[in-house]
């Protein structure tokens, strides 16, 4: 299938509660000491899998006053990754001061914070700073909790009407049981629904759910769905798995 990545993956792992999302910001405290520095404004992330291991996630970032300096992605497990494409450094971008910035990172990985290393005038090391990724958006009811770490979209193949018209949208998701009982896992259980408040029904788009199994007590599981054949105007805005309802209307 020839993917085309068309939404952003938000992993700015925001409590759903907090109705929080992109823009995130950070700026180096030698503004205020020197007047040299710089804001950073990052919009958001597309997450591209490069094969089974790794996947590329591109972050789409601004500097109001320009930078010059070098800049880490740091996951949860406090290990850094240096930008896999134009170095170490940035400098500038395709549109004035705004522009992706490229790390290879293991399949899976979630994000703590961006650090920046400012450069100065005269090679001078500028003061440090970082902007964080607060949580990853959640939701929990009667003892299930469903965690959204990305969500992509990618065109379908166009060998009919339906597919020429519609996309797929994958979620990578973990569902974790909190109850005394197992759960069988179902694609009946699972939809999205639009932003017109169309509800796409598992049972009808999601077709391998069956094979993932049952939790047991206390049990997570991490994985990939993928929602097919949705109209190319629908844009998911809410996630459902059984009781539990996930506003990704900031994430898509």
């Amino acid at each position: 299938m020839k993917r085309e990545i068309l939404s952003l993956c938000i992993a700015t792992f925001i409590m759903v509660s907090l109705a929080c999302a992109f823009p995130l910001s950070g700026q180096s405290g030698d503004i205020s000491k020197s007047g040299y520095g710089t804001n950073v404004t990052v919009f958001g992330i597309i997450p591209i899998d490069l094969n089974d291991d790794t996947t590329r996630i591109a972050v789409d970032l601004s500097t109001a006053t320009g930078y010059k300096g070098t800049v880490s992605l740091v996951d949860d497990q406090d290990k850094f990754y240096r930008p896999s494409e134009g170095g170490s450094s940035i400098d500038g971008g395709w549109s004035k001061d705004r522009f992706f910035l490229a790390f290879d990172v293991p399949k899976g990985t979630v994000i703590k914070r961006l650090k920046f290393e400012p450069m100065l005038p005269g090679e001078t090391p500028g003061e440090m700073f970082s902007i964080d990724w607060e949580s990853v958006p959640e939701t929990s009811d009667d003892g299930l909790k469903m965690k959204m770490y990305s969500v992509t979209s990618q065109n379908e193949e166009a060998w009919d009407l339906d597919y020429t018209n519609s996309n797929s949208w994958v979620f990578d998701i973990k569902l974790t049981n909190d109850r005394s009982e197992n759960i069988a896992l179902s694609s009946d259980n699972l939809a999205i629904v639009d932003q017109y408040g169309w509800e796409y029904e598992g049972r009808d788009h999601v077709g391998f759910m069956q094979n993932l199994g049952q939790l047991a007590p206390g049990e997570s599981m991490r994985f990939d769905v993928t929602f097919s054949k949705i109209s190319k105007l629908s844009r998911p805005v809410m996630l459902k798995y059984q009781n539990l309802t996930l506003d990704i209307s900031a994430w898509t």
